[in-house]
């Protein structure tokens, strides 16, 4: 129910086409943004493979509770991260020496900050579960609506991230393709409150 590939089963149902659903990765349930389907094997296999040696880059849409002072640099948060005891979705910083944390990078750069709300791009370098949620509430800048790792927002009913840009290797040829997807409304609405600006400007 209310699930991308439900969302697909149907257009093709429509169609009278088969479907195999083929993921080239995922994102979590009220991430808005990107998301690349292969439509056969073959392009699954090429995906997956360019998606294993850091071919594909992803780039995210954050708003962050609180102030991240402004500058023109890319930060860089390395942690190791694990599965929380007794629960199957929540993560949480591990150490380096347990085996069941495997480490997590993202770079960010801050694009527009005040008292309120931080606007952030990150680009994860590794895709951890839950990992751009985990690394800013672990600098304490939680995400602004994350009811997991921060707290509810009556401003917008789920977390504000949304991947934005995706570049890709398309299979058949080298040459890399950048797809973009602005922001949906309730991010923009929620960022205009809480900063007077318009999101899409600033990005």
């Amino acid at each position: 129910d209310d699930t991308l590939a439900n969302a697909l089963s149907y257009i093709y149902k429509e169609r009278g086409e088969p479907l195999v659903f083929r993921p080239i990765g995922r994102l979590d349930k009220n991430t808005s943004g990107i998301s690349v389907i292969a439509k056969h094997a073959v392009s699954a296999s090429f995906l997956h493979y360019a998606r294993s040696h850091s071919l594909i880059q992803k780039k995210y849409i954050a708003l962050l509770d609180g102030c991240i002072a402004r500058d023109s640099d890319i930060h860089t948060t390395k942690t190791f991260m694990k599965r929380m005891q007794d629960s199957v979705i929540i993560r949480c910083i591990g150490e380096e020496n347990d085996p069941d944390s495997f480490e997590a990078i993202t770079h960010w750069r801050v694009l527009f900050s005040n008292d309120a709300v931080s606007l952030v791009e990150a680009i994860p370098e590794t895709g951890r579960t839950h990992q751009l949620r985990v690394h800013f509430a672990h600098l304490g800048h939680p995400i602004i609506g994350d009811d997991i790792y921060g707290t509810a927002n009556e401003i917008i009913p789920r977390h504000a991230l949304h991947a934005y840009s995706l570049s890709l290797p398309l299979p058949y040829g080298d040459k890399i393709t950048t797809f973009v997807s602005m922001p949906p409304e309730d991010m923009q609405n929620a960022f205009n409150l809480l900063s007077g600006k318009e999101l899409c400007t600033l990005i």
